[in-house]
């Protein structure tokens, strides 16, 4: 090789952490893959591509109450407790020979997990050593805050020096933090040691199990538990053919027959095909650094396939980036033609304002139109006595109500339509765009800036009358141009005020006012849908992993020549 493996698969292992996906919603699948080959590359690879000669971990994996820690309890031949329990987890025990704890002390292998050593006097069922096992962070807590795993190790003279033995928690476990600590544990073993039973072979864990050590080429036996008498043969046959259908070859199966266990131990004569199998994967140095090649190998080419897959995703996302964006602008174009069709044909004065304003205006226009202020001021009396004295305080609070409540509701619909089109989105963090901290359009605001424009728009037009009028008074008349020009003649009845109109303001003033209210109110939800738009566009990953994939790449190809 031209260079040390190890740091090859060290440039590997780098090149996919510092890769940054933007869009972690879409691309959980790929970060999922991306965090087992990186710790596949850490804790198995690097370590095992470095030294195949170290202790070989072999791993019991099977479904519940298959008899898997009565089995290691037999080869060790003693009572070993197997996991210490915790009210919600399992901590796996690791047992070894005392020849073997250089490998582990140095974190030559199984470096991805903390260890923790227990004395030959400590005693498993006291509470104080479960209590010195912390607890794990459960399986929804973030990867990058989670501590590396635990596992107990206990040293046994039982065990042949080069082996190391670890019960598996159980495949079909009911807590998901126990059964990602088998994945865990089958990610980083050399050796998979499947145990069932004569009824329990095609359990769905056990198929699958046999399933995935099929692609990635790994080492692995079988036990096959409480077979009873006369079904011997049939039961071998049937979970050979299991295999087999699994495209395993040349699995070795040891069965065991259903018999008395005496003090937690099965009988030793049941035992010694096993045990001298593992005595000479341990022993032999052929047979141990093949297995530990297989395995290897098999595991190294699966990852590296599971990086490419990585790397494609993360190319993947300079599309997806390019189909947010094209989302967003078709977004805007939406948002924007669905304001322009509530100005255009609004219903925002109907009602209480409509039936306010009118009198007052109407009132306003007949003084206005009077001859002289004698005429002005008997209309003032009449409209007293018939109770039809105008309010304009009031119609004015209406109005602004109107106004607001109209802008309320349509910075409600524009919130719709954005949480309509991204429920389905890639954009992160979609869920908290809509109710942004924005203060909503003030309809009052939007009065206020209207009622300075009358007077100029007066004296634009010739009328020279425009000194005389108050705020208040041009307020009102420009309302009722707005009114008369915007509101819906079947609930607003401004017939009546629409010809008093004319009297001071011809028809292309009329228009400009009406004209000018419409995009002064357009400026401002266009405003708004550019607040939001501009927000989206800001969370659109911007990140560029041109450099890591095509680095990572490289990597891999130097990798598959390197191990070919």
């Amino acid at each position: 090789m031209s260079r040390s493996p190890s740091k090859s698969l060290d440039e590997l292992a780098q090149q996919l952490e510092d890769l940054i996906f933007g869009f972690p919603v879409a691309q959980a699948p790929a970060v999922k893959l991306r965090n087992t080959a990186v710790s596949r590359l850490r804790e198995h690879l690097r370590a095992r591509g470095t030294d195949l000669d170290g202790p070989l971990v072999a791993v019991l994996a099977g479904s519940t109450g298959v008899g898997k820690s009565t089995l290691l309890n037999s080869l060790v031949g003693a009572q070993v407790p197997t996991s210490v329990r915790r009210p919600t987890t399992l901590t796996p025990v690791l047992v070894y020979h005392p020849d073997d704890e250089l490998w582990l002390a140095a974190d030559r292998i199984l470096g991805g997990f903390e260890k923790i050593r227990l004395l030959d006097d400590d005693a498993w069922d006291d509470p104080a050593v479960a209590s010195a096992v912390p607890e794990r962070v459960p399986a929804g807590e973030e990867a990058a805050t989670a501590p590396a795993p635990q596992l107990i190790l206990r040293s046994t003279p039982k065990m042949p020096p080069g082996m190391c033995l670890i019960d598996c928690p159980d495949l079909d476990s009911y807590l998901d933090t126990n059964r990602e600590l088998a994945q865990h544990l089958l990610e980083v073993a050399d050796l998979w040691i499947f145990v069932t039973t004569a009824n329990r072979y095609r359990d769905e864990p056990g198929l699958e199990l046999l399933r995935k050590a099929a692609r990635r080429d790994v080492a692995i036996g079988a036990v096959l538990n409480r077979v009873t008498q006369g079904s011997l043969l049939a039961a071998k046959q049937d979970l050979s053919a299991e295999i087999s259908a699994s495209n395993l070859k040349d699995v070795p199966i040891f069965a065991i027959m259903e018999t008395q266990i005496a003090d937690g131990e099965l009988p030793a004569e049941d035992l010694v095909s096993l045990r001298n199998w593992l005595d000479n994967l341990a022993g032999d140095a052929l047979m141990h650094s093949a297995m530990a090649r297989q395995t290897l190998f098999g595991s190294l080419h699966e990852v590296l396939d599971l990086s490419e897959k990585v790397f494609d995703a993360a190319a993947a996302e300079g599309q997806m980036r390019s189909d947010v964006q094209q989302t967003v602008e078709q977004l805007e174009q939406q948002l924007l033609e669905f304001v322009d069709a509530q100005i255009v044909a609004p219903t925002w004065f109907q009602g209480e304002p409509a039936d306010l304003l009118e009198p007052c205006v109407r009132c306003q226009l007949e003084e206005y139109q009077a001859e002289n202020s004698w005429v002005r001021q008997r209309l003032k009396w009449k409209n007293a006595w018939l109770n039809q004295q105008p309010q304009p305080d009031a119609a004015l609070d209406a109005v602004k109500r109107a106004v607001a409540s109209s802008v309320s509701n349509l910075d409600f619909q524009i919130e719709q339509m954005i949480a309509d089109a991204i429920r389905d989105s890639v954009l992160p963090d979609s869920g908290h765009i809509v109710d942004e901290t924005a203060q909503p359009l003030d309809g009052s605001e939007l009065l206020e800036q209207w009622s300075l424009t009358p007077a100029e728009c007066c004296r634009q037009a010739g009328w020279n009358r425009d000194e005389k009028l108050s705020t208040d008074d041009a307020q009102t008349l420009f309302l009722s141009v707005l009114f008369a020009g915007m509101a819906s003649p079947e609930t607003c009845q401004f017939t009546r005020v629409d010809e008093l109109l004319g009297a001071f303001f011809d028809i292309s003033t009329r228009l400009r006012l009406r004209s000018w209210s419409r995009s002064a109110l357009r400026r401002g939800l266009h405003a708004r849908v550019n607040q939001r738009i501009a927000t989206l566009r800001q969370i659109i990953p911007d990140s560029d992993n041109s450099e890591l994939i095509a680095a990572g790449r490289k990597t891999l190809r130097t990798l598959r020549e390197e191990w070919s």
